[in-house]
């Protein structure tokens, strides 16, 4: 048996072809069978750590949009700053790369640089209504109920409450309501409320009607629902306060219905479950139970149609 060489770091002679292993790089230490050499491991990591590998030199040619993103810049974080050949991205490594982007003049307004104004863009509180027949799947009617005894406050009362804090009666982390128009005080007619829905872009509803006992909202477009909602303060035949959310909709489109079968539906009972318990709890009392709830399958109306205006919930005096 041959004598086994001894152990050493010093550099290694380059590597014949006929030395290449199979699946080794075709340059430095990792093309020479340095374990048939009888190395330790030790000594091998110690000779790879120290190699060097050449680097590709970078270009002072301005780079193509799709290599940009390929790099993985960050073309959105970046500072922009426009001129007449582009929009220069200023990396805080140093790193420069101009991105020629196309603008078209009409009429004196640069369409580039319009699509890349969010002030341009319009908000979600200013779309149109999104009506029941626009959605997919069955109109679905879902109840919510919260009932209260020897409560402080009157239905009057309890509306009241809701129109001045309905912003804050809902949960944040599930649906965050916000009013864009920075309005304080009750909600107003035909004002619009951003509501940013966990799982879902950013999108609207409006106040369509406002009564004694009553506030319905209807869905704006690009919610994940179409339809409306009602919320409401009554008093039973045995004096407690019944404080109800109806709400009317099919889902938007056949995607989001798959997932809120799923998911959705339930994410939509804590919304409204946790809403009531903080509006029964503004309403002093005790509250019966839990908050029930119940879902049919209705047929459309002329409210749901949107040829007239009238609240999900039934009109009492």
């Amino acid at each position: 048996m041959p004598p086994r060489p001894e152990c050493t770091t010093e550099a290694i002679p380059a590597p014949q072809p006929w030395l290449r292993t199979r699946n080794a790089p075709r340059e430095g230490l990792g093309t020479y069978p340095l374990r048939r050499m009888g190395l330790p491991t030790r000594a091998i990591n110690a000779q790879r750590k120290n190699r060097t590998r050449p680097r590709r030199p970078i270009s002072e040619e301005p780079l193509p949009a799709w290599r940009t993103y390929r790099l993985g810049y960050n073309l959105w974080a970046a500072p922009k700053q426009a001129s007449a050949e582009g929009i220069s991205m200023v990396r805080d490594t140093g790193m420069e790369a101009t991105i020629s982007t196309p603008t078209t003049e009409v009429a004196g307004v640069n369409s580039g640089s319009a699509a890349a104004d969010p002030a341009a863009q319009p908000r979600p509180a200013d779309q149109p209504v999104q009506l029941a027949n626009e959605g997919v799947g069955p109109l679905m009617q879902r109840d919510y109920v919260a009932i209260i005894e020897e409560p402080l406050l009157t239905p009057e009362q309890a509306m009241q409450n809701l129109l001045e804090n309905f912003v804050s009666l809902s949960p944040a982390h599930l649906a965050r309501f916000n009013r864009p128009s920075m309005a304080s005080g009750c909600l107003q007619l035909d004002e619009g409320l951003e509501v940013a829905i966990i799982g879902n872009p950013l999108t609207a509803v409006r106040v369509c009607a406002i009564e004694e006992r009553r506030l319905t909202l209807r869905t704006l477009r690009g919610h994940i629902e179409a339809g409306r909602i009602t919320f409401g303060a009554d008093c039973d035949p045995a004096g407690r306060l019944v404080l109800r959310i109806r709400s009317r909709a099919r889902i938007h489109d056949p995607f989001r219905l798959v997932g809120y079968l799923l998911l959705g539906k339930h994410v939509q009972y804590r919304i409204w479950a946790i809403f009531l318990e903080r509006w029964a709890a503004a309403a002093g009392g005790r509250r019966i139970g839990p908050i029930l709830e119940e879902t049919d399958c209705v047929q459309e109306s002329l409210a749901d149609l949107g040829r007239r205006e009238a609240p999900t919930l039934p009109t009492t005096g």
